[in-house]
C-alpha cells in the first residue's frame, strides 16, 4: 500500500472543481478524485477567495443538473423509474440543504423530508410529480 501524502492547494482547483461538477457531481467525489477529504475543500473555501467563488459556482452548477433533470421529469421530456424519482428527490433534498442553511427558516420548513419513512417520501413524490406547480423550479424548457 502506497503512502498518503498530503494534497496542497493549486489554484486549478478551481476550474476542476466547476468542471467535475457541473455535471451533477459531489463535492464529496470531487474530493475523492483529488484525493483529501470533504472537509479540506471547505478549508480551502474559507482560505482562498478564489476557491471559495469556484468552490460556490461547482455547487451551484451540480444542483441546477438536478433542478433541470427534475424540470424534464414534469414536463414529460425524460422518463425515469420510481426508483430513480426517490433517488432524484433525495438528491434535490440534500443538494439544496446548503442553500435551505442559508435561510434557517426554509431549512426548518423542509428538513422534515429527511426524516420520511419509504411510504412518505413515495407519496410525496407522487404529489409533486402530479402537481409540478408545487416544485419551485425555475430552468427555461430545452426545444
Amino acid at each position: 500500500m502506497g503512502t498518503w501524502q498530503e494534497c496542497k492547494y493549486k489554484p486549478v482547483f478551481c476550474k476542476r472543481v466547476i468542471e467535475f461538477m457541473k455535471d451533477g457531481r459531489t463535492a464529496t467525489e470531487f474530493a475523492a478524485h483529488i484525493g483529501v477529504g470533504r472537509k479540506t475543500l471547505y478549508n480551502w473555501a474559507n482560505a482562498y477567495s478564489d476557491f471559495s467563488e469556484a468552490f460556490h459556482l461547482a455547487r451551484t452548477l451540480s444542483n441546477a443538473y438536478y433542478h433541470n433533470m427534475a424540470k424534464q421529469v414534469i414536463d414529460g421530456s425524460l422518463q425515469i423509474s420510481k426508483e430513480q424519482q426517490t433517488l432524484l428527490l433525495k438528491r434535490l433534498v440534500s443538494g439544496d440543504r446548503e442553500e435551505w442553511a442559508e435561510n434557517p427558516k426554509e431549512l426548518s420548513e423542509n428538513a422534515q423530508l429527511e426524516k420520511m419513512s419509504q411510504e412518505k417520501m413515495d407519496e410525496e413524490i407522487k404529489r409533486l410529480f402530479e402537481n409540478p406547480n408545487l416544485i419551485p423550479i425555475n430552468v427555461s424548457k430545452k426545444k
